[in-house]
């Protein structure tokens, strides 16, 4: 399986899963700008995951799931028999797909908001992310109140989706980060995982 990536992106998410999964695979940065990716991938994203059995698979949630169909995999995903399991499951990578990833797009994208490319107008529109970041992390911080994991008392697909997402929180807002102690926790607790530092480590990144 060859898992292409960009440093940092919610593609960290499935890189993670590969080192729980203690799989072989191949790791590729992707290079947006490449005609040839649009013809992987034709919404020019990461991640992209290319298999042997189903050809390409794009969106990080649909190739989490896929992850958690190869050997090893079951153990990082609902179970079969719990259908409040799987809602949990349906309804937490709902929320970060939904939810978190798009409060960061204004400060990530910000010309994606206005037709004004001043830095003036960009600027304007990057302040709009801390308020959008601490309403959905206001969320998540809550449910991480009382709880280890985000989804039932086990490591699961959802805390590697959790991860690059905090992370940019940390690295990039990070006053609006340490207003929640709940993220905080869980973002260490993930930091000090030897599957999360070895995917950190292989894009060039620290916690």
């Amino acid at each position: 399986m060859k898992l292409y990536y960009l440093p940092g992106a919610c593609s960290l998410a499935p890189h993670i899963f590969f080192e729980w999964l203690k799989l072989p695979y191949e790791l590729v940065k992707a290079d947006p700008k490449d005609p040839g990716y649009k013809l992987i991938n034709p919404m020019l994203s990461v991640p992209a995951l290319i298999t042997e059995k189903l050809g390409t698979l794009t969106q990080v949630g649909a190739i989490l799931r896929y992850q958690a169909t190869l050997p090893g995999g079951a153990a990082f995903g609902p179970q079969p028999d719990s259908a409040r399991e799987i809602y949990e499951f349906d309804h937490w990578e709902a929320f970060f797909t939904g939810d978190v990833h798009p409060a960061f797009f204004p400060f990530f994208g910000p010309q994606r908001y206005t037709t004004d490319t001043s830095e003036a107008a960009l600027g304007n529109v990057r302040a709009a992310a801390p308020a959008l970041v601490e309403r959905v992390f206001a969320v998540l911080d809550a449910h991480l109140a009382d709880r280890r994991y985000i989804v039932g008392e086990r490591l699961s697909f959802i805390d590697a989706y959790a991860t690059p997402m905090l992370r940019w929180a940390k690295t990039g807002l990070p006053e609006t980060f340490a207003k929640f102690p709940g993220v905080q926790r869980h973002y260490r607790m993930m930091s000090d995982d030897p599957g999360v530092r070895a995917a950190l480590s292989q894009q060039g990144l620290k916690a």
